[in-house]
């Protein structure tokens, strides 16, 4: 009788192709053992070719050996199968970028496949592709999930992976900058006056706001000056929209008058010039920076100036209650920032000068 069969058990992952069962004839005393396939354990037709599957699924089949000299047969059939697991297919959702046009975005979108075999596609799957998380219909600036799904698969066991709808927010540019001349007040701020924005989606005009802030590019006295911007938006819609707050105009920044205080004038005897004696003297107790007003006449708190007092008598003549008039200046790493408001200064004597002989 022919010798019983050895059978090995077939387990494979779906590729698309077609897998048998296997059986190999053992080796027969007389003769060669050929195998036969069988649906049942007994009785039934003899299966040509052998038993295959090629979706996923088990078979069992069963193998019958004949010696192919003697013509007997093993009735002892031994049961084989054919056992195919479904293939990890990936789905993912490509990402997807677009800027802020206040529209709600419904796609289009598409996916990236791994895993088909035997060059199958998205074909090879049952249902339809459909997407859905927080992307769809999504209007504002921000980062939203694409999430796939739809299809099923006998033959792939399907994963989904969510993409990203970025929606980046639109560019704003400043147009019809104005920046106001203004008195040294020891700080760099500029006054904006004007100024609107360009890039603006019609319906959110009424909801985003250009707020000015600028400086000049340091606190001295200067003319055409250079502008830095560094505006902001506010608004309901702000969120949405980036601004680039650069404007291409230029100030200029005059000196502050300031009071010199406390200056002292004295009597002098002639000397044939008009140059009175003047001492003394200083400002206003200064302030700080940015505050009291343009025309207070008093100076900044950690400004360097010096008063450098002087005067002329109004003719270099012998008199009393001679006018002095003052000629008083600044100095200092400041001094510039400032114009010097002449004090009134006391009249003063001018007397004679005592002349002596010489006797030989």
């Amino acid at each position: 009788f022919p010798v019983t069969i050895p059978v090995t058990p077939v387990n494979v992952v779906y590729d698309g192709l077609a897998h048998q069962v296997v059986a190999s004839p053992a080796a027969a005393p007389f003769g060669n053992d050929i195998i036969e396939w069988y649906a049942n354990s007994s009785g039934g037709s003899a299966i040509i070719p052998a038993p295959s599957i090629t979706n996923v699924g088990s078979l069992t089949s069963y193998a019958q050996a004949i010696n192919n000299t003697t013509g007997c047969v093993n009735l002892n059939r031994v049961s084989t199968s054919v056992t195919i697991s479904r293939k990890a297919l990936t789905i993912t959702a490509n990402n997807v970028q677009k800027i802020y046009d206040r529209i709600a975005y419904t796609g289009p979108n598409s996916v990236s496949y791994n895993g088909f075999v035997n060059g199958e596609s998205q074909s090879a799957l049952s249902g339809s592709l459909t997407f859905g998380g927080s992307a769809i219909n999504a209007v504002n600036a921000g980062v939203y999930d694409i999430v796939p799904g739809g299809y099923t698969s006998n033959n792939y066991a399907i994963s989904y992976v969510s993409g990203k709808l970025t929606i980046n927010k639109k560019g704003l540019t400043i147009t019809g900058a104005n920046v106001l001349n203004k008195i040294y007040d020891a700080t760099d701020i500029a006054t904006m006056n004007a100024g609107s924005l360009v890039g603006l989606i019609a319906a959110d005009i009424p909801n985003v706001n250009l707020n000015y802030i600028a400086k000049f590019t340091n606190k001295n006295v200067g003319t055409n000056l250079s502008i830095t911007s560094t505006s902001t938006i506010s608004g309901t819609a702000a969120s949405n929209y980036t601004l680039d707050p650069t404007i291409n105009v230029t100030a200029s920044i005059t000196p502050k008058q300031i009071d010199a205080i406390g200056v002292l004038t004295s009597n002098k005897i002639y000397d044939g010039t008009n140059d009175a004696t003047v001492t003394g003297g200083g400002f206003n107790t200064a302030i700080d920076p940015g505050t009291g007003t343009s025309s207070d006449r008093t100076p900044y708190k950690n400004d360097i100036i010096q008063l450098v007092p002087s005067g002329n008598f109004a003719n270099k003549n012998v008199g009393n209650n001679i006018a002095i008039t003052s000629t008083s200046t600044i100095t200092g790493a400041d001094a510039n920032n400032y114009t010097l408001v002449q004090p009134n200064l006391t009249a003063r004597n001018i007397t004679p000068k005592a002349l002596y002989r010489d006797w030989e």
